[in-house]
């Protein structure tokens, strides 16, 4: 970096990449997905889930899921392999006053994001 060059490491240990990458890319069959500073790429997003006492189905609380995120500025990325949890990204400002009854945001890493953006993406 300091020589004004640029390596291409390639890896799906994202252990390797965090330690080594000041940016990185995520492919999807060839395709950019995003692309950033780990850290700015998981500072604006979070596993949503539902955790509200009424029962919901993974329809029905995906649609309301949907209509917070567009309240809230948010974007669905994607799915996740935990039921009625999903990925959302946004301003890293619109985590600090998210709150929605029934829902609770946590953080994600990088491996976890990279899963979303990639092999759960929804589109």
């Amino acid at each position: 970096r300091q020589r004004g060059q640029t390596a291409l490491f390639s890896t799906h240990i994202v252990d390797d990449l965090v330690r080594v990458a000041h940016r990185v890319g995520m492919l999807e069959q060839g395709v950019l997905q995003d692309e950033g500073e780990p850290a700015a790429l998981t500072a604006g997003a979070r596993f949503v889930e539902y955790a509200g006492r009424r029962e919901k189905t993974a329809e029905a609380a995906r649609a309301q899921l949907l209509a917070l995120a567009e309240r809230r500025g948010l974007a669905l990325v994607g799915s996740t392999a935990t039921p009625l949890r999903w990925v959302l990204r946004g301003p890293p400002a619109a985590w600090r006053r998210f709150k929605a009854p029934g829902w609770k945001a946590l953080p994600i890493d990088l491996e976890e994001l990279f899963l979303a953006v990639t092999v759960h993406r929804e589109a």
